[in-house]
């Protein structure tokens, strides 16, 4: 059934429902009215449009999902076929097999992926030669400065070893000259008094 019967069976349907007529076959009879009037007849013709409802909506979503997956569907399908770059025909208008299709896709990503690997490669090679040089210089840096301190620490042990040196000198001359004060307190008397 089309999609233009369903539609005008179910206009029908509900006409002939609202207006009590129905048409059965080749004769056209009167179905009984709902009037107005009584409740027991409202609960009926309520009953009866819960059911014609419930028939419109599963036929209607059962049409609908046919159309939906045999149009809509194949549709998007294709089209998202198309935008990976599946095509059913090649620039020539020649037929192109899937698996064709899928095998050169399939080598042009395996070629992106090394060319990534290799620009990744790369990339790593000039970090660690980076990384090296400045370690190189680091260490040129840190034998300079140790270079520099040890010249400084043998300068300055010679200094104290000179001063050291000094101080033993003065210690044994300020020694010296004790004992010769102690012993040249005569001597200086003595010498006083023959000068005059």
């Amino acid at each position: 059934m089309s999609e233009t019967n369903v539609a005008r069976t179910a206009i029908t349907v509900w006409r002939c429902w609202q207006y009590g007529v129905c048409k059965g076959g080749r004769k056209a009879g009167s179905c009984p009215p709902i009037s107005m009037g009584s409740g027991a007849h409202r609960k009926r013709g309520a009953l009866r449009l819960v059911k014609l409802r419930e028939m419109l909506i599963r036929t209607n979503m059962e049409d609908l999902r046919e159309l939906t997956h045999t149009r809509h569907y194949e549709l998007f399908r294709q089209r998202r076929l198309q935008q990976m770059g599946f095509v059913d025909v090649d620039s020539n208008n020649q037929p192109v097999s899937f698996q064709q299709t899928f095998e050169s896709k399939r080598s042009d990503h395996l070629a992106c992926l090394q060319a990534k690997e290799e620009e990744v490669r790369q990339m790593f090679v000039q970090r660690v030669k980076q990384k090296e040089n400045e370690l190189k210089d680091n260490e040129k840096e840190l034998h300079t400065k140790f270079d520099r301190l040890k010249r400084e620490h043998l300068e300055e042990k010679a200094q104290l070893e000179e001063a050291r040196r000094q101080l033993e000198e003065d210690c044994q001359e300020l020694q010296r000259r004790r004992l010769q004060m102690a012993n040249g307190s005569h001597t200086l008397t003595l010498g006083r008094g023959k000068k005059k």
